[in-house]
């Protein structure tokens, strides 16, 4: 199993090019962070191959893709990321849908969404990278995000048809808004580009006593054939402790 350490998670109150060199010295070969838009690229194209650490993922920037009056402001921004992740060798752009639109029906809106995800798509041809569409919960983190269910996302992935477009599985967030039961991750493989992982309550390690099965799920999502990252993106319980913490458990599972 491969993973990849957020960095804007894990050492959220540190900058970025401070917390790679910790991540390394834990054992992390590959990191992910949020706000590509915050980190020049050249000198961090020279920290990360220093290091010898991989870059897995980074966001698009935040416009909505159930607004059509924004749907070019999106496109354009994602023209910017994918710049941006090819200069980094970095494959995986994770978008979001934006809030739910109070009066308009959700059928409208997931069509909204597809139009987008479609223009997208022929944005990241030949680029190297792929959109993937996360869904979050709405019960404590993102109350009032328009996409929550994993199989929207799926559906929503399907409907474009496009090698471009995939799912972000984020297993703390399903598991707060469905249980993330494995099925959805094993039947649906072939669109999941990128897993995230934390534990919950707290959104903490996942490897520390929690609700989440971790290593079940890990050990059926590699049993099933998956190729790809597992992203811990994870709010340390205790920051100083962290990188022993993380030390320890890439140890054991690399």
């Amino acid at each position: 199993m491969k993973f990849s350490v957020c960095a804007s998670s894990v050492f959220r109150d540190q900058p970025l090019r401070e917390a790679l060199p910790k991540l390394r010295a834990a054992g992390a070969l590959a990191y992910e962070f949020w706000l590509w838009w915050e980190e020049e690229a050249a000198p961090l194209k020279a920290l990360q191959e220093e290091l010898g650490l991989r870059l897995i993922s980074v966001c698009a920037r935040f416009e909505p893709t159930n607004q059509p009056q924004r749907q070019e402001a999106f496109l354009e921004g994602l023209k910017e990321t994918v710049a941006y992740a090819q200069a980094l060798g970095c494959p995986v752009i994770i978008g979001q849908t934006g809030a739910l639109l109070p009066g308009v029906a959700r059928a409208e809106q997931e069509k909204r969404i597809q139009d987008t995800l479609g223009k997208a798509a022929r944005v990241l041809e030949g680029s190297g990278c792929v959109l993937a569409v996360e869904p979050l919960n709405t019960q404590i983190d993102h109350k009032g995000y328009f996409l929550d269910r994993a199989q929207d996302a799926f559906r929503l992935a399907r409907a474009v048809d496009s090698p471009q477009i995939r799912v972000l599985y984020d297993i703390y967030h399903q598991h707060i808004t469905e249980g993330a039961p494995v099925h959805d991750l094993l039947d649906n493989l072939d669109l999941i580009a990128h897993v995230h992982l934390a534990g919950h309550p707290g959104r903490h390690e996942p490897w520390l006593p929690n609700e989440i099965d971790t290593n079940g799920l890990l050990r059926a999502i590699e049993a099933a054939g998956y190729t790809g990252y597992i992203g811990l993106e994870y709010f340390p319980r205790e920051a100083g402790q962290a990188l022993e913490e993380l030390a320890g458990f890439l140890q054991k599972s690399q």
